[in-house]
């Protein structure tokens, strides 16, 4: 499905610049410190100016660069080591849907992250093991932790990367000590902070870290929110995983609570009578349909399908914050109880466990036991392997997904004649094309309706739906089948740029065998069947908690069965 129906924005992150100028933009309200004549070893009974102190702790404060799983990057922080040994500490949400991670010094040295020591999702932070060369870190090159509260009005700085701006310094005082909801005690400052900022340190005046920024409100002034340094101190070391390792168990294990929490709804729901479960004995599956059951399993898991429909409340959730954002005039606010209700929404909307269930059931029922063999067999070969790797890479979650289209058309000008024909007969085996244009035409009313329900500019009435879809079908309709088979074209000449002909023939080979082309026609019909049930189910639900109806019912009619047509 991601393959070419996602479009995804990055939630609370900054765009990194690649190779492209600085972008016309408000001068930031941070000061730029240029570096100053600082003593090595100050007195201690001297005050330090901000120049000295920035000079003093900057070696130790550093960029943060996450990749994706096709090794693209898609999100920066910046973050700070706390010992010799490279143990660094940063923004949890800067890390979420990483598989590789590199840390970039002030001087563009750039060390691979090892590995994820301790994190708190509650708390917002995680510590990382840096793969440093055990001489690298010299004095100075690590912060020390000060576990005290500040008082407020105490003068402090913050360093980091904001807007991509590498070597930025702003300065201010604790404003307030507040409790936040749900999260605990934060410090309010007026030091500045933007995209980007996520993780930086913000230090008092003799050196040493008392927080970690991680908020900003941006419809106010100066409102910004650090983690108490203490916390850094209170975070309990696990066994070390890899970032992909965590990364996929902090993904299982959201899938997992989110069963449990479905099938805990369900119990209060309806609960299940004594009578009935006693004696009940569930029948023996006969050996083939126990077979396919197995074989169709394999395929969602070889093909990547189960890690791409795994990621799909993420980037539901990154998709409705942007709405969100774009919305004039917001009906409701993000510390209201009913805004709490549409991100639980769309967690229950987006169940991955339901999805991949039908997925499961209309492969089973509808491919033979060899198509199914044939098409395990393809995916567990090493161009299958590759191919599957290869879709999910180049169309994963959270990336910077107009440059790569932009790079996608501009490569498809240089294509040969074989090389297009080609995609064209891949784009009608898998029917690509068909399915962009289904998902498109549900999409974009569904997101235009979306925006009349979040905004107070306008009421939503039946008239109002009337003219978007009327709008729709005059001004938007007409061109949407030239755009999208350009969009999967392009699609596919950036996907299978590094496939010789000999690969893509023998994949084109696979695609338009009988079995290929009837996995596909099931797949893509069943995963836009999938995607518009999932849009109608938020859309309704959505006008549903607006209008305060009983969120008992709500969350009934969200874990029904998926709806066909």
């Amino acid at each position: 499905m991601q393959k070419y129906n996602l479009q995804i924005t990055a939630k609370n992150t900054a765009a990194v610049p690649q190779n492209q100028n600085t972008p016309n933009m408000t001068e930031p309200s941070v000061v730029v410190q240029a570096p100053v004549t600082a003593p090595a070893e100050p007195a201690s009974n001297m005050e330090l100016s901000i120049g000295e102190l920035f000079n003093q702790v900057n070696p130790a404060v550093a960029t943060v660069l996450t990749y994706d799983s096709g090794n693209n990057i898609f999100r920066q922080g910046s973050g700070f080591f706390i010992n010799r040994e490279g143990n660094f500490i940063t923004n949890y949400h800067v890390l979420e849907g990483a598989y590789y991670v590199v840390i970039q010094l002030h001087n563009k040295t750039e060390y691979k992250v090892q590995s994820v020591l301790a994190a708190s999702e509650k708390k917002d932070l995680i510590k990382l093991a840096v793969n440093v060369p055990g001489d690298a870190l010299k004095p100075g090159m690590w912060l020390d932790i000060n576990p005290n509260q500040p008082e407020i009005a105490d003068q402090i700085i913050v360093i980091g990367t904001p807007m991509g701006l590498g070597r930025t310094v702003s300065d201010g005082i604790i404003s307030a000590i507040r409790e936040i909801p749900n999260r605990g005690l934060a410090y309010q400052m007026t030091a500045p902070i933007s995209k980007g900022s996520s993780g930086s340190p913000v230090i008092d005046m003799s050196g040493k870290v008392v927080g970690v920024a991680f908020l900003q409100l941006v419809k106010g002034q100066n409102l910004n929110f650090a983690i108490p340094a203490e916390e850094i101190i209170a975070l309990e070391d696990k066994e070390p995983l890899t970032i992909a390792a965590w990364t996929e168990k902090i993904s299982r294990d959201k899938n997992d609570n989110l069963t449990n929490l479905q099938k805990e709804i369900i119990r209060h729901i309806q609960p299940e009578r004594a009578d009935e479960k006693e004696g009940r004995e569930i029948s023996p599956q006969p050996a083939n349909h126990a077979l396919k059951a197995k074989l169709v399993s394999e395929i969602i898991n070889e093909s990547g399908i189960a890690k791409q429909i795994n990621s799909l409340t993420e980037a539901v959730l990154a998709s409705f914050e942007e709405q969100y954002e774009n919305a004039n005039d917001k009906k409701v606010a993000r510390d209201d109880e009913k805004y709490t209700r549409f991100e639980d929404v769309i967690r229950l909307a987006t169940n991955s466990e339901r999805f991949i269930g039908y997925l499961e059931k209309n492969l089973a029922s509808d491919l033979t036991i060899p198509e199914l063999e044939q098409i395990l067999e393809w995916y567990k070969s090493p161009l299958g392997q590759r191919i599957a790797e290869i879709e999910f890479s180049s169309y994963a979650v959270k990336r910077e997904r107009a440059n790569k289209l932009r790079a996608a058309f501009r490569l498809t000008q240089y294509q040969s004649a074989s090389r297009a024909d080609l995609f064209s007969r891949l784009d009608e085996a898998t029917g690509a094309t068909d399915a962009m244009v289904e998902l498109q035409t549900s999409l974009i009313v569904q997101n235009q309706i979306m925006a009349k329900v979040l905004s107070k500019s306008e009421e939503l009435d039946n008239v109002s739906i009337d003219k978007i879809i009327r709008t729709f079908e005059n001004d938007i309709d007409p061109y949407l089948d030239m755009f999208s088979a350009q969009l999967v074209f392009a699609g596919f000449v950036y996907a299978y740029r590094g496939l010789p002909m000999a690969d893509l023939e023998a994949y084109l080979s696979f695609a338009e065998s009988d079995a290929g082309r009837h996995f596909y026609s099931i797949l893509m019909k069943k995963s836009n069947t999938v995607l518009v049930d999932c849009n109608k189910r938020i859309l309704t639900s959505v006008i549903r908690v607006m209008n305060e109806d009983s969120w008992v019912n709500i969350q009934k009619d969200l874990n029904g069965p998926i709806e066909e047509g």
